[in-house]
């Protein structure tokens, strides 16, 4: 009798993704300090168009229960922004664009994770925003642009933030927000098509605003990507690649895809302390230098028998139906990410019954100048809401 009721116990004691591992409080922004930095951060013009701020924000670091690849139990790290005031609020789930330094995530309060703090956070929102897999806390590779982990990862996140809200006597409403940018916009779309199919009894989405993400992935990012390489084209190929061969555990066939000399850098340029500006720098300048000439060929010509896009068609998003609302911001100069995801996610998304709008941030903004445009018409349609 005694070993079974130890057993017993023993199963009920088991932690459960989301579970709270550590909660650290990093710093804290007044209204009077963001009103300083969000000078800082936008210009005159994109200024007078953010919403009102409505408090100040203190940031947090959580680490907490997740699952890996494998669905055994691993950890994971993320940011929680709270304000600075009492209420009961919404949250805004932000999943962070691509990053290869495992240090330069939004749980350590980098730039990105002072960004959201900035608009979303000081705007009424608790802020939800996890590193992913194998990036801050969490250990092992990163399983860069892998739909389903990008998803239980933020999932398990927003799971967290209700336990760290409770810790901290914070009220919290139902009404949920997803966005985010560049791997951000893949992930917030991955996220979305998760918690409506897999944790609608959990959680309900309010409005997703997914911003310049690779959604048709096997399409036309792979096509863009190919024939009109970005500065970052050939480090965002070998990103994917390598971690399609980790993910799906098809080594093998990396040594037919990968240039020799290419292939050999690869181990130490995505060993988690490069930044993926360095990575590029260090590549050869264009996708077709880094690809091995038959590879190269039969991704160009959409060759149905390759693996690798086999593999990227997993991680395909943008072709499901969404309950709820979304608009896809862009802008129509961006070569990292071409603009076209968001009308071929559108058309498909629309055919399907979904609610979807088209935000054209510039014609003549590229990927990095659309971002903050992008944040701004996110947060102000989520404040209207």
């Amino acid at each position: 009798m005694a070993f079974v009721l130890g057993l017993f116990f023993s199963v009920v004691a088991r932690a459960a993704p989301g579970d709270v591992i550590a909660l650290t409080r990093l710093t804290a922004f007044s209204v009077t300090d963001v009103a300083y930095y969000r000078k800082q951060f936008f210009d005159p013009q994109l200024q007078a168009t953010l919403p009102d701020i409505k408090n100040g924000v203190v940031l947090y670091k959580v680490v907490y229960e997740t699952i890996d690849l494998e669905h055994n139990p691993s950890k994971a790290s993320g940011l929680l922004i709270v304000p600075d005031i009492q209420g009961s609020f919404a949250v805004v789930s932000y999943q962070h664009g691509t990053q290869s330094n495992r240090k330069d995530v939004p749980s350590a309060a980098n730039g990105e994770g002072q960004l959201i703090a900035l608009t979303f956070g000081a705007s009424g929102f608790v802020v939800s925003a996890t590193d992913y897999l194998g990036l801050g806390d969490s250990p092992g590779f990163h399983p860069y642009l892998h739909a389903g982990s990008e998803a239980w990862a933020a999932a398990d996140m927003l799971r967290a933030t209700r336990k760290a809200a409770a810790t901290l006597k914070l009220g919290l409403n139902s009404r949920l927000f997803l966005t985010g940018y560049s791997q951000g916009g893949h992930s917030t779309m991955a996220l979305h098509r998760y918690l409506e199919t897999k944790l609608a009894k959990e959680f309900q989405v309010a409005a997703s605003a997914p911003m310049s993400g690779p959604y048709d992935l096997s399409g036309i990012t792979l096509q863009g990507t190919l024939r009109n390489p970005s500065a970052n084209a050939s480090a965002y190929v070998a990103y994917a690649l390598l971690a399609q061969s980790q993910i799906y555990q098809h080594d093998s066939w990396l040594e037919s895809a990968i240039q020799p000399d290419v292939l050999a850098m690869l181990p130490d340029l995505f060993d988690g302390t490069h930044e993926l500006s360095d990575i590029a720098s260090a590549l050869p300048t264009t996708p077709a230098r880094v690809l091995d000439p038959k590879f190269f060929r039969e991704l160009l010509n959409n060759d149905r028998y390759n693996v690798a896009l086999r593999d990227l068609r997993r991680n395909d998003v943008a072709d499901w139906k969404a309950l709820a609302p979304i608009h896809l911001c862009f802008g129509k100069a961006d070569r990292d990410v071409p603009y076209q995801n968001a009308l071929i996610a559108f058309a498909h998304m629309t055919i399907l019954g979904s609610s979807v709008e088209l935000v054209n941030a510039g014609d003549h903004l590229d990927h990095s100048s659309a971002a903050k445009p992008c944040f701004v018409q996110t947060a102000k349609w989520f404040v209207s809401l």
